[in-house]
């Protein structure tokens, strides 16, 4: 996009400058402001953005949306936190140093007189934690339940933006067959007003059909005001999605069956324990179950060695050293049944994740179910429907010729046009409805 951005200014640039060495006296303000209108016009003509698919949404979406980045940034989150739970099994390292006026009798140089004298002194510590009974491993196991927590919360995110983002498209494809739809049928319409009207003048009918048809005319004209109405909505919504302003975005693409349904119900069994959701509730039960395990640890001793020294003196030339190594034993014997019931806490939640995870797979279960049977059913409804809008739409030209001929009412002809309209709207909805259908299964996969 950039090459072709610069490679337009270069071309601009080139011909206005042989129109300048042409023309010699050409004014060189409007030739730079006609360049750099023409180049502006060349660079927001490159930003529009086109959506002909639904994959093409999705992807757009997804990279552009902020919830999508928020949730990157919380798996990153993630990571840091969990790198913390596992710090302590690293070298622990101290220091420290101190510097003070000293006197009173404890002090060696008071009988000398001296008063009172500066008093130094520098320490490091350093601690390896050995063998704990458990608390590397749960903490381990901690680290991964959390990061696996959040990853599931990005997968959900990114799931739902893309269903999102699919349905607002179709939402669009709609509008626009509805718009389509209602532009055809106020054409119908004004036709069956001349028809009118030519009646009319050969004697056939009186005005009364004239003013019906007329009325017919103002209703599908508002109907075709709503259904424009309805369709810059659908943009709206559809810009919002993919973060984009609305006269940026373009759309392709019309209102059709989705092609990969069937595959994708075939692939239901299989995915009933797949998904984020799932996904989650497995992290949160790790994650719990992990915490039961380091609570349990904690109350057990924890084996460390450690090693240190220090510097103390009344100056910087004069100080004595000091140095300890050795192992180290900490075990906190009683704390009041404090860690008992946190370990106690934290399997009681581990069960309650389990529960919620059978819940959950009987209801997608369930869902899975309910995909199929909703598929059966919109396949056949937009056969019949199909079938009925070919049948409407050859009673209402009959109905019409037999008008013309005077040997059919107007009110027949509104009958038969307004069964061709419903069957047109019904075919168009239930196609909407199949491709909500696709995005449900896509989101079901994830």
């Amino acid at each position: 996009m950039i090459v072709f951005r610069c490679w337009t200014v270069f071309v601009l640039s080139v011909a206005l400058t042989a129109a300048e060495s042409a023309a010699p006296s050409t004014d060189h303000t409007a030739i730079s402001t006609t360049t750099a209108t023409t180049a502006t016009t060349a660079t927001t003509a490159t930003i529009a953005t086109t959506i002909n698919t639904a994959e093409e949404a999705v992807a757009l979406a997804t990279a552009r949306n902020d919830l999508i980045r928020a949730s990157a940034q919380q798996v990153a989150a993630a990571h840091f936190r969990a790198d913390g739970l596992t710090g302590f099994v690293l070298p622990q390292v101290t220091v420290g140093a101190d510097g003070g006026v000293a006197g009173g009798t404890r002090n060696r140089d008071y009988d000398e007189g001296i008063g009172n004298v500066t008093q130094l002194g520098a320490e490091a510590t350093i601690t390896q934690y050995l063998f704990g009974f458990g608390r590397l491993r749960a903490a381990r196991r901690n680290s991964a339940a959390s990061i696996a927590g959040a990853e599931a919360d990005a997968d959900a995110v990114r799931r739902d933006i893309a269903y999102r983002a699919h349905i607002a498209l179709a939402e669009v494809w709609l509008a626009r067959e509805l718009v389509a739809i209602a532009t055809h049928r106020v054409e119908q319409r004004r036709e069956e007003q001349s028809d009118a009207q030519a009646s009319r003048d050969i004697g056939i009918t009186d005005g009364l059909d004239v003013a019906a048809s007329e009325i017919a005319v103002v209703n599908a004209e508002e109907q075709l005001a709503l259904a424009t109405s309805a369709e810059s909505i659908a943009l709206e919504a559809l810009a919002e999605v993919v973060n984009l302003p609305v006269d940026q975005l373009r759309v392709g693409g019309t209102l059709t069956r989705p092609a990969a349904v069937t595959d994708a119900l075939s692939a239901l069994p299989l995915l009933v324990d797949a998904g984020s959701d799932l996904g989650r509730l497995r992290a949160n039960r790790q994650l719990a179950a992990s915490r039961a395990r380091g609570e349990r640890a904690n109350r057990l001793p924890v084996l460390s060695a450690f090693a240190g020294g220090d510097l103390r003196g009344d100056t910087v030339d004069d100080v004595d050293d000091g140095w300890a190594a050795g192992i180290r034993v900490d075990w906190h014997v009683f704390d009041g049944g404090t860690g008992r019931a946190a370990a106690n806490a934290a399997e009681a939640d581990a069960l309650a994740v389990a529960s919620q995870i059978a819940a959950l797979r009987r209801q997608r279960l369930a869902q899975a179910a309910q995909l199929n049977d909703r598929a059966a059913d919109l396949a056949r409804r937009i056969a019949m429907k199909e079938r009925i809008q070919a049948l409407s739409q050859t009673l209402y030209q009959e109905v019409r010729q037999r008008y013309e001929a005077g040997t059919e009412p107007l009110l027949r002809v509104n009958e038969a046009n307004l069964t061709a309209f419903e069957a047109a709207y019904a075919v168009a909805n239930l196609t909407y409805q199949e491709v909500v259908l696709a995005a449900e299964l896509q989101r079901f996969h994830e």
